[in-house]
């Protein structure tokens, strides 16, 4: 299966804790949005937030996923996520290794 890069995604976004990350990673994973999700623990977050300089612990989310599903991921992550304005972006793949990208693009298939 020859894959464009360009069809696979790199999701980065922030969660409170461990428990709220798993949960919607759980989730995307469970209805095939996503293909993967890493939760890196230990993150400190520095952030301006109504006028004034906060500092939170948070966890990393990062997910891997085809760019036609964004939409629902979004929808979902925003949905389960507690802030007022839950961070999360899209990271473009440029290029990757053939079989983890059609890997990525077979996932929402099994």
């Amino acid at each position: 299966m020859s894959v464009a890069a360009s069809d696979v995604i790199f999701l980065y976004g922030t969660c409170p804790d461990d428990a709220i990350a798993r949960q919607i990673g759980a989730s995307l994973v469970r209805l095939k949005l996503v293909a993967c999700v890493n939760i890196l623990p230990g993150m400190t977050s520095l952030y301006r937030w109504k006028g004034k300089v906060e500092e939170s612990q948070e966890v990393v989310f990062i997910a891997k996923a085809k760019r036609q599903h964004y939409e629902d991921i979004a929808r979902r992550f925003a949905k389960l996520h507690p802030y007022d304005e839950p961070g999360l972006v899209v990271l473009d793949i440029e290029t990757g290794l053939p079989g983890y990208l059609g890997w990525v693009m077979r996932s929402d298939q099994d």
